[in-house]
């Protein structure tokens, strides 16, 4: 018997108590999911800086972005011990790295830099500049056939 009473117990509990507890969750996502239409995370200060120049060092970049607010960090990637043309810039406030956020596009010693928030996801690469359009598998009827005598 007292396993019978145990569970009618705990049940009792849960289902007065699961209208309440859902409500605000509803509540809590609808918040969340507001948040970045208004502008993105508030806490979200780092921005990813793309289509740098290799000459590009981090002191120019701080003078750069410093008319949007106080940077707290500067970070340039390298690959193999070379620039990589990208970064990372980390503003004391939002406010400060959405304002930066309108350098996305400007001439940056003569290349258009990117600029994003460093959490948003990447964008799908545009058409190429210059060169022969990129083919995919089985996008072409030409085949190679090497080794063949005449």
């Amino acid at each position: 018997r007292p396993k019978e009473e145990s569970p009618a117990a705990v049940e009792e509990p849960k289902v007065e108590e699961s209208p309440v507890a859902e409500e605000p969750k509803a509540a809590e996502e609808q918040k969340v999911e507001a948040a970045p239409a208004e502008g993105g995370n508030e806490e979200e200060v780092e921005l990813f800086i793309g289509n740098l120049p290799f000459t590009a060092n981090e002191d120019q970049l701080a003078e750069f972005f410093g008319v949007y607010g106080e940077i707290a960090n500067v970070k340039l990637l390298q690959r193999d011990g070379r620039p990589s043309g990208k970064g990372f810039i980390q503003f004391k406030n939002h406010s400060d790295a959405v304002k930066a956020k309108e350098a996305n596009g400007m001439d940056y010693e003569g290349r258009p830099i990117q600029v994003r928030f460093a959490s948003e996801p990447i964008p799908q690469q545009q058409e190429r500049q210059g060169g022969f359009p990129r083919k995919t598998a089985g996008s072409g009827n030409t085949i190679f056939v090497g080794g063949l005598s005449y």
